[in-house]
């Protein structure tokens, strides 16, 4: 992923949250959860690690 992705990706993670009135304080936690999840999708082989 180059430089240019992962800025749009940044941005529209922090969009998501922002449009879900995430507080700054929860993001921790909704971060954690997310990794959770993508470790799973990893796992089962949804997504393929490079």
């Amino acid at each position: 992923m180059n430089p240019k992705q992962q800025q749009t990706v940044t941005d529209q993670l922090i969009a998501v949250l922002a449009y879900n009135n995430v507080t700054f304080s929860e993001v921790p936690e909704v971060l954690k959860k997310l990794e959770s999840e993508l470790d799973l999708l990893c796992k089962r082989q949804v997504i393929q690690n490079p």
